[in-house]
């Protein structure tokens, strides 16, 4: 029987074609670019020619990209939800910049993000980096290969690669609506982007972050280029800038996802050692030390073996991060990981390649190197024949790294002769160990569901996961600061005695002082003595690090800026371990449950300690605020809770402080999904951080039933006795309507329990007097009914005066509430000021090194 072939109306299917064109075109043209550039490299005596053609693929690959980017765009914007990625991640009434992020909050569309950036530092490359274009731009092109295919989104006998954002929705989704051939009328809208989402920070935080992923990828390409190529030393020098400008776009990056936990997450705080948050730490810590082990190497000639490993492991961290965050096993440890959509071999494969790439190239002897390339093709055919990818690729991906390191020692065999103790490249390389060793922690504790997967165990960090983490790697951190005070004191190569003792007697005397200014300002708690005693010392670190380098500064560099670079960012170091232990230690949660309210089985016993139980309109003290909450309103999908803080003396007494906050509820009303977002009061030297957790449901309050029914006449200034409140009738005014509807409202004054509350209800007759309207007015906070029956005039009532007559009904009052936690973070602006601090050290450290590659250049020439 002839299959039955529907006609859909109303798709727009050419925009998803050529999007799908666009990716096939980027893919090809990427590994066209790569191919030319190899051979521009093995061959050259047609340099010029394959150089040529790696360009120009690598231009064409640029615009398909450009294209994706765009198509994808617009198909979100225009609301076309019968592609899938549009209808899964946006809908209508969203404004522009949350469509943006719209844009990477699928797998697909972050992988474009990153595939953008390529390009972006691409053709930066293709311009600057001369003599180094054609090896480094093949692996570029090969890391854009490996992008694309994410994209692709085919099957090829039971293999799926990638998935492709221009899927239609009707052949990713059943149901019975996709057989109509107009369904697309019956899909008013999308799913909408998940509540945590839609926050100006995550418009602006995925980019940074993607930006800094991406710029790692320079580093590795020099240093495996340089391996290929033979030119051990030389790729020191262009790497480095680049180098820097990941670990200043990277660490920016990161600090920007702790702004927006902290202005958009309900923990209380800006790092919470999420396995997302950490898979991003991990190759930023290791890119530090590549970036102090280049300027060893810059300076002395001595680390190159280090410099190699740690740069090289920069990005396949940073590839490893990607599998964690993308495979969907750190899927029940992190709220912030993707889901998997069955690219996990995939991910294993793209990792495997570079780090297979650098080994393969170590390799000297062209019958090790044939020999090597045919295992690994033969891993990667039985893997796949097998079905047992993960079992295969991680283990020989080990494997395949320890042939690294141990191939990079035969190339670039460690010098004999050690540096000396108060050489400046010694305590330099110190600290990059240390780095290394905070970095294992952090890697270790991050893999355990991967060790868990592979193994069948089960085991976790322990369940107070900020604490485990802040043990281990506070320590970690007070050495750090400790050396970026003392080791610019110290020369390369070897320090005279007396120059060092001097400068290191001075600030450190000074920075004492400063410590024990700040102790007595901030007021530092600990539980326990030898926690204070730790808390003082890293105190003590943090300050010698800002003042350490800034007696550094303008000692030894006379303020010259253009010099100045790495102090500048060890200065904005110090102040943003400042900002954290400050903020961390002496944070106060003011919104303590003096009334032991029970909250419920959902809150243990710290939070039902830290959570206050607000009524509406009724003042309860909180730390040195008198705080009211004073009713809720509804925007679009977002309900706003208004709090009045008014700051009070000793004795209880206004001071003349006032503020409002507003801390709201993001609510999806296709996924039922809600967000908790909270508000911050800021000062320069404290926040003062609220968040709702758990308010009245006005739902189930309304399906209360009414139980009791009032019905009184009463007259001016008489009042009804509720159980619930006193009705008090206060003045009549007129509302006659203009079809000659004769209107009348009764200004009633509802006294209440710490509270009054002002209604009218209404109570009309026709111009024919034939027919009377009563209507309801319901008042919740009272839980009352009132319907202004009857006007009855004075003749027949007795009285000079008309009477009123009221039906009220009656139910059980359940007022308007919040369950509120309200916390006061001090000196928290250190830690933004310093990552500013840092961010503009950086710059003018890529700045002056961009000077000195320029101008050696130019030299050469």
């Amino acid at each position: 029987m002839e299959e039955t072939v529907v006609k859909f109306v109303g798709e727009h299917l050419a925009i998803g074609n050529w999007g799908k064109f666009s990716v096939y075109l980027s893919l090809v043209a990427a590994l066209f670019s790569a191919i030319s550039y190899f051979f521009a490299f093995k061959t050259p005596e047609n340099a010029d020619f394959w150089r040529k053609l790696g360009r120009a693929a690598f231009f064409v690959h640029s615009a398909a990209v450009v294209a994706i980017f765009t198509i994808l765009f617009v198909i979100i914007q225009q609301h076309y939800f019968e592609y899938q990625y549009a209808w899964q991640h946006s809908s209508r009434n969203l404004p522009l910049k949350y469509m943006i992020s719209c844009f990477w909050e699928g797998q697909e569309g972050s992988f474009l993000l990153w595939m953008v950036w390529h390009v972006v530092i691409g053709n930066i490359l293709i311009f600057t980096s001369r003599s180094w274009e054609s090896p480094v731009m093949t692996i570029m092109g090969l890391a854009q290969v490996m992008l694309a295919t994410m994209l692709v989104g085919v099957e090829i006998l039971d293999f799926k690669i990638g998935s492709s954002p221009f899927d239609l929705l009707r052949n990713k989704v059943a149901g019975p609506i996709f057989t109509l051939p107009d369904y697309l009328t019956r899909i008013e809208d999308g799913n909408g982007l998940n509540p945590l989402l839609q926050n100006y920070w995550m418009v602006i935080h995925p980019p940074t972050l993607f930006f800094g992923f991406a710029a790692t990828i320079v580093p590795f390409a020099y240093a495996v280029a340089a391996l290929w190529t033979r030119r051990y030393t030389d790729w020191i020098k262009p790497a480095l800038p680049w180098a820097l400008v990941g670990v200043m776009i990277l660490g920016a990056g990161i600090i920007m996802g702790g702004f927006w936990a902290y202005e958009s997450l309900s923990f209380g705080g800006y790092w919470a050692w999420d396995p997302v948050e950490n898979a991003s730490l991990i190759p930023w810590l290791i890119l530090i030390s590549a970036v102090h082990l280049m300027l060893i190497h810059k300076s002395t000639g001595n680390a190159l073996y280090s410099t190699y490993l740690f740069t090289i492991l920069s990005f396949v961290l940073v590839l490893y991060a990607t599998f964690l965050t993308r495979s969907g096993i750190l899927g029940n440890t992190s709220v912030h990981a993707f889901t998997d959509l069955g690219m996990s071999g995939q991910l294993l494969i793209f990792m495997f390649l570079f780090i297979w790439l650098p080994s393969y190239v170590t390799v000297q002897n062209p019958m090790v190197r044939y020999g090597y390339l045919a295992i690994t093709a033969i891993v990667f055919a039985a893997s796949f024949k097998w079905g047992a990818s993960q079992w295969v690729f991680i283990p020989y991906s080990l494997v395949t790294l320890f042939f690294f390191f141990r191939n990079i020692y035969v190339v670039n065999p460690v010098k004999g002769k050690e540096e000396e103790f108060s050489s400046r490249e010694f305590w330099m390389f110190i600290g990059s160990l240390v780095f290394l060793i905070s970095c294992a922690h952090v890697l270790i504790s991050t893999s355990l569901p991967v060790f868990n997967k592979l193994t069948g165990e089960n085991v976790a960090v322990p369940d107070d996961v900020i604490g485990y983490y802040n043990q281990w790697q506070l320590p970690f951190a007070l050495i750090i600061a400790i050396l970026t005070a003392i080791t610019q004191f110290l020369k390369y190569k070897k320090t005279g005695n007396e120059y060092y003792f001097n400068n290191i007697i001075i600030s450190l005397t000074i920075s004492i002082l400063v410590t024990t200014a700040c102790i007595y300002l901030f007021k530092i708690k600990a539980e326990n003595n030898t926690t204070l005693l730790l808390y003082i010392l890293f105190l003590l670190a943090s300050v010698y690090a800002i003042v350490g380098n800034v007696y550094y500064l303008v000692k030894v560099l006379k303020g010259k800026l253009s010099f100045s670079g790495a102090s500048v960012a060890h200065v904005g170091f110090g102040l943003l371990l400042v900002g954290v232990l400050v903020s961390s230690a002496n944070k106060q949660v003011i919104s303590l449950n003096y009334s032991n309210v029970n909250f419920g089985e959902e809150f243990d016993d710290q939070a039902q300690r830290e959570h206050l139980l607000l009524y509406k309109n009724m003042p309860m003290r909180m730390g040195p605020y008198e705080v009211t909450y004073l009713g809720d309103s509804v925007e679009g999908v977002n309900t706003y809770y208004e709090l009045n803080f008014k700051r009070t003396d000793k004795d209880g007494k206004p001071s003349g402080e006032e503020f409002y906050l507003y801390p709201n509820i993001i609510s999806n009303p296709k996924t039922d999904m809600l967000s908790v977002n909270p508000d911050t009061r800021h000062y320069i030297t404290h926040d003062v951080f609220t968040h709702v957790t758990m308010v009245s449901d006005k739902k189930a309050r309304n399906e209360v039933p009414y139980e009791r029914v009032y019905n009184d006449t009463i007259h001016l200034g008489d009042t009804i006795h509720t159980n619930n409140a006193k009705v008090v009738m206060v003045g009549m005014t007129p509302d006659n309507a203009a079809d000659g509807t004769f209107g009348m409202r009764a200004n009633l004054k509802l006294i209440m329990l710490g509270d009054t509350q002002e209604v009218a209800p209404r109570f009309m007759i026709s111009e024919s007097q034939s027919s009377q309207v009563s209507p309801e007015e319901v008042v919740d906070d009272a839980g009352l009914m009132i319907r202004f029956a009857n006007i009855i005039p004075p003749d027949s009532s007795g009285h000079t005066q008309p009477a009123f007559h009221f039906a009220i009904a009656e139910r059980p009052v359940q007022r308007d509430y919040v369950v509120l936690m309200a916390k006061v973070f001090p000196y928290i602006n250190f830690v933004w000021g310093g990552t500013i601090v840092m961010v503009i050290g950086f710059l003018l450290s890529i700045f002056r090194r961009v000077k000195e590659y320029r101008r050696e250049k130019t030299t050469v020439a």
